[in-house]
């Protein structure tokens, strides 16, 4: 599972290009354009509600990936809920007919680590199939072990590739660039 994706840092579809998106870059590069859609009472707290859609461009298989994410202000502005819809085509004996898939996760606890720090401790997702109204699987990511501000030393950003990997960068208009490193920590080839 990634990790970023379970606390709520990042989103992107269940179903396609693990490309993840920071909620800044989803409300920066959704098309139509992402939307405050109001306030909404969530676990107690009145969150701001964006309605968002995931960048890029449909395919055969996917119409389209939009969310509704809920900011709550009483733990800095952390997301304390999403619902995902991904529109899907199915296909059967030829004929394809549109289908919706939904995501809720939702933030059950959060730790306050102090200086304007939380990190969920407790969240819980919940898919329903297509049409259905009960979630066919709820499954909860708890959070055991936090350490904030841990000292890093130097050494830590010291890394070396080793000779003969693939690097491979952030897409960026749909294309990766791979780089393939050499033995003195630069790329040979890309």
């Amino acid at each position: 599972r990634d990790v970023m994706n379970q606390l709520l840092w990042a989103f992107n579809t269940p179903s396609g290009p693990a490309v993840r998106h920071s909620l800044a870059e989803l409300v920066e590069k959704s098309a139509p354009p992402a939307a405050l859609k109001g306030v909404m009472q969530i676990a107690g707290s009145e969150c701001f509600h964006i309605h968002a859609f995931l960048p890029g461009v449909g395919s055969d298989h996917s119409g389209g990936t939009d969310f509704d994410i809920f900011v709550d202000p009483s733990v800095n502005y952390f997301v304390r809920k999403v619902e995902m819809t991904q529109n899907m085509v199915s296909s059967t004996d030829g004929e394809k007919s549109p289908i919706r898939i939904r995501m809720v996760r939702e933030v059950k606890e959060f730790a306050d680590c102090e200086k304007g720090v939380f990190v969920p401790l407790s969240v819980e997702t919940r898919f329903f199939n297509a049409g259905d109204e009960k979630p066919s699987s709820i499954t909860t990511a708890e959070v055991s072990n936090i350490v904030v501000n841990w000292p890093i030393s130097p050494e830590a950003f010291d890394f070396e590739f080793p000779e003969n990997v693939q690097v491979v960068h952030d897409p960026e208009n749909g294309k990766s660039r791979v780089q393939l490193w050499g033995p003195d920590n630069q790329p040979m080839r890309e």
